[in-house]
């Protein structure tokens, strides 16, 4: 089976209702050899979701910050820990070392709409992604 074909059976079997759903419209469609990648566009945000040498990865981007993509494993780490304000050490290095697979990642599109929306909006998206990036670089339990 190739990228092409790996991804349009997830897109089929996972996304397509979200997707449907949440209004996102094809914007690009990338094809190599070893990959394929599909970049959505809704009112309020990007979705890229991409097979690399059959591993789908699905990524974010605000609109007001079209070329900063951010891996949904990422986002999904920072939601988590930032709702949770007594995290023991252990709980944190579980939210840390997750992995979404597809089913997850659209479960958690769909659970977190509102939250995504207020985090890639105009006002807090540089800072959100900031907090990401500082987050994901610490990969360990603060002090």
């Amino acid at each position: 089976m190739t990228c092409e074909e790996y991804l349009n059976q997830c897109l089929s079997n996972y996304y397509s209702d979200i997707l449907f759903n949440r209004n996102f419209e094809l914007r690009e469609n990338i094809r190599y050899a070893s990959f394929a990648s599909n970049i959505y566009t809704s009112t309020y945000y990007i979705l890229k979701i991409s097979c690399d040498r059959q591993i789908i990865e699905t990524e974010i981007a605000s609109l007001y910050n079209k070329d900063l993509f951010v891996y949904i494993d990422d986002i999904y780490k920072y939601v988590k820990i930032s709702n949770q304000k007594n995290l023991n050490a252990w709980d944190f290095r579980m939210v840390m070392s997750k992995r979404l697979n597809s089913e997850e990642q659209v479960e958690f599109l769909n659970t977190n709409h509102d939250v995504l929306v207020k985090i890639l909006d105009e006002k807090n998206n540089v800072e959100t992604i900031r907090e990401i990036q500082n987050l994901d670089k610490q990969n360990h339990y603060p002090k």
